[in-house]
Parts: C-alpha cells; structure tokens; sequence
C-alpha cells in the first residue's frame, strides 16, 4: 500500500549487506579509470588494443650551443626533482596549470623571414629554481624550448592545450573530456518513494507480510525490470505521487539501490 503522505515521508538509503542484492559500483576498481590513473601520473600502461605504453622518462638537456646555458642552470637532480614532481600531479588540469605558470605568450618582435608567416607569438619558457635554500618559493628561470620540454617529458601539444584552457581570468579550465553533465541525478524523495512503494504492491500478501519493514521484496522471476516499468507507469496509485520516474533507466537505479529482490 502506498503512503498517505509520500511528500513529507523520507526514503532513507539502505546499505545493503545480504550478498543477493545489487552490488555497488567502484569506478576506481574499473580497468579505464586504474589506466587513466597510469597515464596522468607517467607510469607504463597497457592501452585498449593491448599494446605497452612506455612510462615517462626525463629528456636531454639543450646542447652547449645553445644560447640561454641551461645546461649551466640546471643539473641532472636538480632537472629530475623537477620531472618527478610534474608528474605526481597525476591530473591532467593541474598539469595544464604549472605549464601556464611556466610559459609564456609574447608577441613577435621581429619577422626573420620574407615570406608572411601564420605564427603571431612567441613562447618563453621558464622552469623552477630554488636559489635561497631558505625561500619557500622557486625563482622562474628562462630556458630554451627543448630543455623545458625534456625535463617534463611532453610534447609542445601539451603546451598549446595548456594555453587554449587559460581563461581571461587566468585560470585554467577542468578537463571535460568524458564527462556528460546532461545526466540528471536522481535526488527526489518522492520519486524515490513512488517506486519503493510500488515495487512493495507487485509482491503477494504472504511475501507482503513478511517482508514488512524492510527493504526486501519477494516476486515472480518472470517479472523483468522492463515489465515491472510498464506496470509502474499504469499503476493507479501513481497520482498520489507529485514527482515519478520517467524511464526505465531512471526506475531501475531506484530499484538497484533501494531495494533487495528475491525471485521465487
């Protein structure tokens, strides 16, 4: 029977103990997301097609000819410490943030070429460098392209991305790639109460009285999520109710969460 007053009554959410139910998922514990995790964070993976995936390694230093001397500035543990703080980052949009903080956009200052070119600005590159042991902050030091790019081990695409994701603000942008904020999530009480109390009807009067009080319902095993949908939908009780689930989807994750079903 449904409640006389399925607006004010709340349905609590239920941990489920009883290793029949619907167990939960654990998307750190899927194979996406664990090679998600290797891939930020630098580390050897398998892709998708099975192959291995080197893990980052620190890059050479520019030659003695070039003009800047970083091989001058930064030594190999000095370049290493560097490297391996980058990618304890682990996250893409907090990556994107110390490359901008690094780098910089500028304007051409001269053209060296007679034909027109399509490139508008220039790119100065910096890294950390503590100067004073007793300063908490690192001076940014000027380097060449090749050394900036070595000593995090990435590509100059990940220095265009950084900068297409800095905003007028100065801020960088998160990382929406993958994401489909268009789900709406199910937080209504009252349509989680209409499908509970509706899951509790389809039950006979000897399951009904036994399972009264609990989250657990007893029903045929020929009846499917899909039926029990289209019952819900003509359900006559179902007025009572100022909000209802609106697909089958949304009407099963209810169920999933809410509920411990057992098929006779």
């Amino acid at each position: 029977m449904p409640s006389s007053n399925p607006e004010k009554e709340v349905v609590p959410e239920i941990k489920k103990s009883n290793k029949k139910g619907k167990r939960k998922r654990t998307e750190s514990n899927w194979i996406d997301n664990k090679r998600k995790v290797l891939v930020n964070s630098g580390q050897e993976y398998r892709s998708r097609d099975g192959s291995v995936r080197s893990k980052k390694v620190l890059g050479p230093v520019c030659p003695e000819t070039c003009k800047l001397k970083c091989y001058e500035k930064f030594d190999l543990e000095t370049r290493t410490k560097i490297f391996t703080d980058f990618w304890k980052l682990a996250d893409h949009r907090k990556q994107w943030d110390y490359v901008n903080k690094f780098t910089s956009k500028v304007s051409k200052v001269r053209c060296t070429t007679e034909t027109p070119s399509s490139r508008q600005h220039n790119v100065h590159y910096f890294l950390p460098l503590y100067t004073d042991s007793n300063s908490n902050t690192p001076e940014r030091v000027r380097v060449c392209q090749r050394t900036f790019l070595g000593t995090l081990s990435i590509t100059g695409r990940i220095v265009r991305t950084a900068h297409t994701k800095l905003s007028a603000s100065g801020t960088t942008l998160p990382d929406n790639r993958g994401k489909q904020p268009n789900i709406p999530k199910i937080n209504d009480k009252t349509m989680v109460h209409s499908v509970c109390d509706h899951v509790a009807s389809l039950q006979d009067a000897l399951a009904r009285a036994k399972n009264i009080n609990t989250n657990k319902v007893t029903l045929d095993k020929k009846l499917t999520i899909e039926n029990m949908f289209s019952m819900y939908l003509d359900w006559d009780q179902l007025s009572n109710y100022s909000n209802k689930a609106q697909t089958c989807r949304e009407y099963k994750h209810i169920v999933n969460k809410y509920m411990l079903i057992e098929r006779y």
